[in-house]
């Protein structure tokens, strides 16, 4: 098999960033397997210790600067470099890095008639209508249009092809801005690996359902504790204890989603409302769940989602969370329009599944992560990818 030299471009590998740097670690390892050489350029200061978990090669570049995260260090970096590598993946728009990469791909192109390299550019969710819809948006959806018309579509419209998650993504991305015309769309899907401390977590099974992630607005969290005000105050059933963990609960709206827990007597008796877990607690909640629920106004992936379906836990899902459709079609769990009837019959019927029932969503679980999230496949697909864009040039 021949070799293939990688570089992922990308503004911060700190994994409070969110998905992508997850991604990169997670299916780094298999893409070696298949003798894929990674190279990570990132405008991090070299001293950052979450660069610590990052065992290949990486150049990181310096401190970013404004809220574009600019860093002059990078363009200068890529104009000596990025003729070195045969593919790059550049995570992420709107930002510095993008417009960098970019410029640096362009310009060999017209300077190298030669080169061999292959830009992708991976937008992880970025393009959705959402952002530009959204009426909470309307002085970031300004903004975004006029850096698009400027900027950003060119961006899209000159690497060499756009990369996906998840089909109902690259089908999105379409409905948001005029002049997007990409020279290709590619679905590469996801790779999500479940480590060895998993198996290593005693399984003690508990009656709770779990929300894993980000304390904000966009994730849908009050729809969580409206539904079970609803349930409580209707007598429609008894919903199961709920444990909302991750960061931002010092937040404006984790200070708010605090305030209507404890104005209600039944939310505090059922609500547990906690800090970002360590990796061992992290999976013990996720393994012992019931559910996971994610109730996204908008969700391009939902990682802690294919963690759970990675350790057979069903998960309820809004219909906005992208792979929302596989759930679907293998009954892996169930999936609701964002209102409060809908949801709270999505719940209801949960919480009253006979055991047989939710064994078998279990199961299906499972078979939901090994189709479409084990990061061996996924590493299989981005080679696939590469080699059709390289053709026979590959050394």
């Amino acid at each position: 098999m021949k070799k293939i030299k990688l570089l992922r471009i990308i503004a911060t590998l700190d994994p409070a960033s969110g998905g992508p740097v997850a991604g990169i670690l997670h299916v780094t390892p298999f893409l070696s397997m298949l003798n894929i050489e990674t190279t990570i350029v990132t405008l991090d200061d070299p001293d950052s210790m979450f660069l610590k978990k990052f065992n290949n090669e990486l150049v990181p570049l310096g401190k970013r600067k404004s809220p574009w995260q600019y860093n002059n260090k990078l363009g200068s970096w890529l104009k000596v470099n990025l003729a070195n590598f045969d593919v790059s993946i550049v995570h992420g728009i709107w930002l510095y890095h993008t417009y960098s990469a970019v410029k640096a791909f362009v310009h060999l192109n017209k300077t190298n008639q030669k080169v061999r390299h292959k830009m992708f550019l991976f937008p992880h969710g970025m393009l959705d209508p959402y952002f530009q819809t959204e009426k909470n948006r309307k002085s970031k959806a300004s903004r975004n249009w006029m850096y698009w018309q400027i900027i950003e579509k060119r961006n899209i419209n000159s690497v060499s092809g756009i990369l996906f998650t998840s089909k109902m993504e690259m089908e999105l991305a379409k409905k948001t801005f005029s002049g997007y015309n990409p020279k290709k769309e590619i679905m590469a899907g996801y790779g999500v690996n479940i480590p060895t401390i998993v198996s290593k977590i005693d399984l003690n099974p508990e009656n709770y359902i779990l929300f894993l992630g980000r304390i904000h607005i966009k994730k849908g969290i009050d729809w969580i504790l409206n539904v079970y005000l609803n349930i409580l105050e209707n007598n429609l059933g008894k919903p199961l204890k709920l444990i909302i963990a991750g960061p931002g609960i010092d937040s404006e709206h984790g200070l708010y989603l605090q305030s209507i827990i404890q104005n209600n007597d039944s939310l505090k008796k059922l609500v547990d409302l906690r800090p970002l877990q360590n990796e061992e607690a992290k999976w013990a909640l996720i393994k012992n769940a019931r559910a996971q629920i994610l109730w996204s106004h908008q969700e391009n992936f939902g990682l802690s989602i294919a963690e759970s379906l990675g350790v057979g836990v069903p998960v309820l899902l809004s219909n906005q969370v992208n792979i929302s459709q596989l759930v679907i079609e293998e009954n892996a769990g169930y999936v609701s329009p964002i209102n409060l009837p809908k949801m709270t019959e999505s719940l209801l019927t949960f919480l009253q599944l006979s055991e047989d029932k939710y064994l078998r969503m279990k199961e299906n679980a499972c078979q939901v992560y090994q189709k479409n999230f084990m990061p061996m496949n996924y590493a299989e697909r981005l080679r696939a990818i590469f080699e059709e864009e390289l053709g026979n040039i590959v050394d």
